[in-house]
């Protein structure tokens, strides 16, 4: 009766662990993919982004869709829910003039769409050569979003 009793408890656990991962596959199918740009902010001609910090609460970065040539990228995993995603220039030379650039660089997936609880900040550096660096700050309401295909 023992070895049955354990046969039952290993069918169920399966059972219940199919059923869970299947759940929580269809959850995360269903939820939309979003690319993130840059919004327009006054740059002076001279102006260069050297560095650009993408700070995600209660979303994930699903890709990074392209990085400029001699400039690195650090994803950092949440804590308290919060991930970090970093764009650095290589050196003074890789530095990028053109917000477009940065059109639809990284694509993210909400976790809690339907409740608003994500929260998205990104901070831009700009070299103000010779004046010291410049930091714009951008927020959920003025960083731009756009619904992708999955």
């Amino acid at each position: 009766m023992g070895v049955s009793f354990l046969k039952m408890i290993k069918i169920f656990s399966m059972i219940f662990l199919l059923l869970l991962s299947a759940c929580t596959s269809i959850q995360s199918n269903d939820l939309k993919i979003y690319s993130l740009s840059i919004p327009p902010f006054p740059k002076k001609s001279n102006e260069r982004i050297t560095n650009i910090l993408v700070k995600l609460e209660g979303a994930s970065v699903c890709s990074i869709n392209h990085v400029p040539f001699d400039w690195g990228v650090e994803l950092s995993p949440p804590v308290s829910g919060v991930s970090k995603l970093e764009f650095v220039a290589g050196h003074g030379i890789s530095y990028v003039s053109d917000v477009q650039v940065f059109d639809d660089f990284i694509s993210i997936r909400m976790c809690d769409e339907v409740q608003n609880l994500y929260d998205i900040s990104m901070i831009v550096t700009i070299d103000d050569y010779p004046n010291d660096d410049k930091e714009y700050r951008f927020y959920k309401d003025k960083i731009i979003l756009k619904e992708t295909k999955n």
